[in-house]
């Protein structure tokens, strides 16, 4: 099982990059490393130079399947941007404002592909999971002619990931997860490169995620420059859009009630193992209200994982110090 906290703002915050000088000291301990590259790299900071990011998008559908997309990001402030993903097929756009964000998407649940976009460029990702994890320094690699300090990053009784700092710049390089399987077209691995300048920061102009090797999204920036322009009509919610609420320092949701997929006498046992996504939008109650199944596999497993995924339990999330809705996919692996 593996839930996807769908983050709450298009760029978010950049990513990780950053330059370190010199005359500084690494981090201290682990924790250190992660926090740094999110704070030295942070384009969307108060005080940053606004912004035009466009960048080309492919990503892998099933069966191998490439589509070509673009993503355009027009950032005036924390509470004044405009984000829009366009893939064949579907399209989606943000437009945020002070606390909150209006969203506008051709479908009714979030696409996991974009969900991996999301995930690419969600500076804040790591930061949120310190506290979730136990973290201690792991062997340092090379990569590329680039040498690697790595932290170790432990979530319960099997989960790692392994997160690698550029010793010279301090920007994150590479991050990957450790497992006995793997899991068809589950984002396992990601990898950042092509770092440029802007304003006091560096940005990747390429990001890969991959899955077992495989690249499955790719993110490739054309031009990052001064707005050409800042109308004011881009800035209004689209017609018919959706209100979320944005937290910078917003938790990762935590399931509190688990009921079991009852999969007998289903499609469940296969030869490949495989991970289906079902998308939720948890309530201010941590009831799941939205459920569906992005990509059907058969009648009845197709109904036992929405039944027993329409009964969980979330706590609450809390945003400015009041319960928020928030959306979310649960990948069901068999």
């Amino acid at each position: 099982m593996r839930i996807r906290y769908l983050p709450t703002a298009g760029l978010l915050a950049a990513l990780f990059a950053g330059g370190l000088s010199a005359a500084q000291e690494p981090p201290a301990g682990p924790a250190g490393w992660i926090k740094r590259a999110a704070e030295i790299t942070n384009i969307q900071a108060d005080g940053m130079p606004a912004f035009q990011l466009s960048a080309r998008l492919r990503v892998w559908a099933p069966k191998n399947q490439s589509l070509d997309g673009s993503y355009d990001l027009i950032w005036i402030s924390p509470s004044q941007w405009r984000e829009e993903i366009s893939l064949p097929g579907y399209t989606r756009i943000r437009v945020g404002g002070p606390g909150k964000y209006w969203q506008k998407r051709t479908l009714p649940y979030e696409w996991v592909q974009v969900s991996d976009l999301d995930s690419l460029l969600d500076v804040e990702r790591l930061v949120r999971l310190i506290g979730d994890s136990k973290l201690k320094m792991a062997q340092n690699i090379s990569r590329e002619g680039k040498d690697l300090s790595c932290v170790e990053m432990r979530f319960g009784r099997t989960g790692i990931r392994h997160v690698c700092f550029d010793k010279g710049s301090g920007a994150l390089d590479l991050e990957e997860g450790s497992s006995s399987h793997t899991t068809e077209n589950v984002m396992d691995r990601r990898a950042y490169s092509e770092f440029r300048q802007w304003g006091n920061k560096i940005f990747p102009w390429a990001i890969t995620g991959l899955s077992a090797e495989k690249a499955i999204i790719q993110f490739s920036v054309a031009s990052l420059t001064a707005p050409q322009s800042a109308d004011p009509a881009l800035f209004q919610p689209p017609p018919g859009a959706d209100e979320w609420a944005s937290c910078a320092a917003i938790a990762t949701p935590k399931l509190v009630n688990v009921v079991p997929v009852n999969a007998s006498g289903t499609a469940a046992v296969t030869g490949q193992r495989r991970t289906v996504w079902v998308y939720a939008v948890i309530q201010t109650n941590g009831t799941l209200s939205h459920v569906s199944l992005e990509t059907p596999i058969d009648t009845n497993l197709d109904r036992a994982i929405l039944e027993a995924v329409s009964r969980w339990r979330f706590r609450p999330i809390i945003c400015g110090g009041v319960p928020v809705r928030k959306e979310t996919l649960v990948g069901y692996s068999y």
